[in-house]
This record gives structure tokens, C-alpha cells and sequence, in this order.
């Protein structure tokens, strides 16, 4: 038995991802004579590009006016950006964890030549930290909102503050954007309390993924009024990403849209239920406590942050031993240092797969791994 409790993170392999794609086809009941997108189909309808055809899906879904599918979500926010931060001095607001700040080489300044004010706390973003932002910089005109917040291990803006915060922004004339590339695992908050297009009506406008909690093999959306969307259309193609054809893509991430969100028999919900149950196990227990703690003191999604009391090498050996004897993955690579490299923390999604594993095998193999940390730090 090889399982591997966090959802694993490289793609698959080459001919695998490749054969997936006859199978969403079939499973989408997309006919042989349906023509590939040819450079984003921006003339066409939904009646004659199914691209744009999916595009209208996911504004019904989300009752948005309109939706613009791209390459990747770094395209989608940058063409956010560009759209309404236009004047030289205006200046974007995010959370110091951002995307855009962490994980893109900072195009932000070097390719859009944009500035950010930057909310500076270890928690999610707040009414009152947005509040005291747009007080102290009247130069913001747009607002990047993470739903939920990776970095922070999936914590989220309460709804309440929500709320407070789209009033806010209407009144300063602020757009306020949330960044939803983990919007699928929010919908697991609250036990499902607030759909989709709950958390679209929120916001002027939305970037969703399509390949994190969904498996596509790339690509994302932006999802907006008709006006913005005309507008990000024409950016795409500054930006060059219509492509000769999106078919791969757009295949892969409509079946995987439909898979895990519309036709799923284990929901978000189900999912975060499940980590829910196994995030108590653990804690319950007195061996594993010694060895895993967790970066939040509960679970609100999917997904969370695990952290292993140990350096890298003793983390990958205990790891490495537990799989030999079990052929149990307790996690999938340790993402970085805690407390200065004397801990270090790794990321969990609760997917289809490890989702279905029992919480006695949870709590069997993460005892062993405290047994296996326990045996190498006494050698030492």
C-alpha cells in the first residue's frame, strides 16, 4: 500500500497528464467535430466556442456578468492591476503574504511598474487593518484580498468582515478583488454556509485556478463585470495569452471544474469535514503532539499548515523511515524553516484521494514518524 496523505503537488506524468485528456473529453461529452479555440475566440459566441462557452458556465455559476479564461493566475491579477491601478501615483493594497509580493518576482513593480501598501500582521486581513489603510493612503485603488490566505495556512477574512470590507471599498471607490485561487476549499467554510457566488458577489472581481483543488492541467479566470472583462480581454493579448489555442487547457479545467465542484461525491465540504476529524485525532494525541503541531488552533477548510518539531534531515530521514515500514507518505515535502530551522512546516490539502484514507491510519503512521524522530534525536 504506497498513499501519500498530502495531495501530491508535481503534475503527473507526461503520458498520463497527456492520456487524461481523452478521458475528460469523453467525460465532458464534448462531440469529435468541436472546434479547438483559435486565439482566445474573442469574436465568437457561446453558441460556436465551447471556450467561450465555458466561459458562460462559470459566470452562471458565479453570477457574474461575464468571465475571461487565461493561462494563469499571474496573468489574471497582473491584468487586474494594469486595468485599475492606471494612474502613475495610485497603488495597490494586499496582505504581506500576497502572491504577488512572495511568489512572482516582483513583477508587480518591475513589469507594471505598480507600488503596493502593504498589511503588515501574521493574521488574515481585517476590516479595521483596510480601514486604516485606505485612511492612511487615500493613493490605493484597488484592494487584492487572498481567499483563503495560503501563506497564513488557510485562514480567511471572517464573512462578517467581508462584508464591511465591499462597503468600505464602494465608499472610497476602491475595487476590491479577491484573489480566489483556493476558492473551491473556502466553500468548505462555515460547512458550506456560503456559496460561490456568495463570495463573487462580494467583490468587483475574482481570479479563480483551476488546477489547485481541481486538477486541470493549467489555467484560470477572471471573473468580473462585462466592461472589466471586455477590457482583460484586450490585455490577454498584450500580455500574449490567447494563444494559438487554449484546447488543453480549457478540456482539462472544465472536467475538473465539473469533476470536483458540480458533479463531486466528495465535497469540498466532505473534505474539510475529513481534515477537520483528523486535525483533532492528532492533536489528541499525546505522542504525535510532541512531534506535529499545527499553525492554527482550528482547521477552517482542506487545508492547513503541519509543523514537524525537527531540522530538515531529521524530518526527511523519520519520513523516509516510516515509509519503508508502511508505505505511507505522511507528507509530501516540507515547504521551510520554523523557528529558525529548528522546526520545519509543510503544507496539507485534503483531496479525493487522501480524503478517503481512515483516521486510524492517520494516527498510526504519524505516531511512528514521532517514534522514528524520538530514536534519531536520542542518537544524537
Amino acid at each position: 500500500m504506497h498513499l501519500q496523505m498530502p495531495n501530491q503537488y508535481p503534475p503527473p506524468p507526461l503520458h498520463d497528464l497527456i492520456s487524461n485528456l481523452s478521458l475528460d473529453l469523453t467525460y465532458l461529452s464534448l462531440p469529435p467535430s468541436t472546434p479547438s479555440d483559435y486565439y482566445g475566440d474573442f469574436p465568437s459566441t457561446p453558441s460556436t466556442s465551447y471556450l467561450r462557452l465555458f466561459e458562460s458556465h462559470l459566470s452562471r455559476t458565479f453570477k457574474a456578468d461575464d468571465c475571461v479564461f487565461m493561462p494563469s493566475g499571474v496573468m489574471a491579477q497582473s491584468i487586474i492591476l494594469m486595468s485599475k491601478c492606471r494612474d502613475p501615483d495610485s497603488m495597490f493594497l494586499c496582505h504581506k503574504s500576497s502572491h504577488l509580493l512572495l511568489h512572482e518576482q516582483d513583477s508587480y513593480s518591475n513589469l507594471l511598474n505598480k507600488k503596493p501598501i502593504i498589511i503588515d500582521t501574521s493574521s488574515p486581513i481585517t476590516y479595521s487593518s483596510v480601514l486604516s489603510s485606505l485612511n492612511a493612503s487615500p493613493s490605493i485603488k484597488i484592494l487584492i484580498l487572498e481567499h483563503p490566505h495560503r501563506e497564513l495556512g488557510g485562514t480567511l477574512t471572517s464573512y462578517s468582515d467581508l462584508l464591511k470590507i465591499q462597503e468600505l471599498c464602494k465608499e472610497r471607490n476602491v475595487w476590491f478583488h479577491i484573489d480566489g485561487a483556493r476558492i473551491w476549499e473556502a466553500q468548505g467554510a462555515s460547512n458550506g454556509e456560503y456559496t460561490l457566488h456568495d463570495l463573487k458577489g462580494l467583490c468587483d472581481s475574482m481570479y479563480v485556478s483551476f488546477y489547485k483543488g481541481l486538477g486541470g492541467i493549467t489555467g484560470a479566470a477572471l471573473l468580473g463585470g462585462g466592461e472589466v472583462c471586455e477590457e482583460a480581454r484586450v490585455w490577454l493579448r498584450r500580455f500574449g495569452g490567447n494563444l494559438y489555442t487554449l484546447s488543453p487547457y480549457v478540456v482539462s479545467c472544465w472536467a475538473g471544474f465539473k469533476r470536483n465542484v458540480e458533479d463531486a461525491d466528495f465535497t469540498f465540504i466532505d473534505k474539510a469535514n475529513k481534515m477537520k476529524s483528523v486535525y483533532a485525532a492528532l492533536k489528541a494525541d499525546q505522542e504525535v503532539s510532541e512531534v506535529l503541531q499545527f499553525r492554527t488552533e482550528t482547521v477552517e477548510i482542506c487545508f492547513c499548515h503541519g509543523i514537524i518539531n525537527g531540522t530538515r534531515e531529521e524530518c526527511e530521514e523519520a519520513e523516509r523511515k516510516v515509509f519503508e515500514k508502511t508505505g505511507v507518505h505522511v507528507f509530501s515535502r516540507l515547504r521551510g524553516e520554523w523557528e529558525g530551522g529548528r522546526k520545519m512546516y509543510f503544507e496539507w490539502n485534503m483531496g479525493n484521494v487522501n480524503g478517503r484514507i481512515g483516521d486510524e491510519v492517520y494516527l498510526e503512521n504519524w505516531q511512528l514518524l514521532a517514534r522514528e524522530m524520538k530514536a534519531l534525536k536520542e542518537k544524537k
